[in-house]
């Protein structure tokens, strides 16, 4: 599992991440999740980058924060266009990468107190 280093800030912390497992605070979950800093960790319907609809981004667009994060698991795709309208219409920061990433700058900005959800496809 790919360890993260805590920085500093309140709120839910990516412990460490693998294929298929993500370890949040004390807790290992094995399916797709949606994290907020102080908000309740919410279980994601997705399980892998193609089963994502775009139901699942208007989720997150009732989600009040300024930035969105996406990850899409292990590599690297590009959601259609299409797909990210429910978040563009907040016109709100919206970044889709892959899970890894997706934590790595979850807890970066969580640590900066900035009000960030990520969305992973574990």
């Amino acid at each position: 599992m790919m360890e993260l280093t805590h920085e500093h800030g309140t709120g839910h912390f990516i412990k460490s991440y693998a294929t298929g497992k993500i370890m949040v605070d004390q807790t290992l979950f094995t399916h797709s999740l949606i994290i907020q800093p102080t908000a309740d960790i919410i279980a994601w319907r997705p399980i892998s980058f193609d089963d994502i609809t775009i139901e699942d981004i208007e989720i997150l667009s009732h989600i009040d924060a300024d930035i969105y994060l996406i990850g899409v698991g292990e590599h690297f795709k590009m959601l259609d266009q299409k797909l990210l309208v429910p978040l563009y219409n907040n016109k709100k920061g919206v970044d889709v990468m892959s899970t890894s990433a997706a934590c790595r700058t979850y807890n970066i900005l969580m640590s900066e107190d900035r009000r960030v959800v990520v969305a992973v496809v574990v």
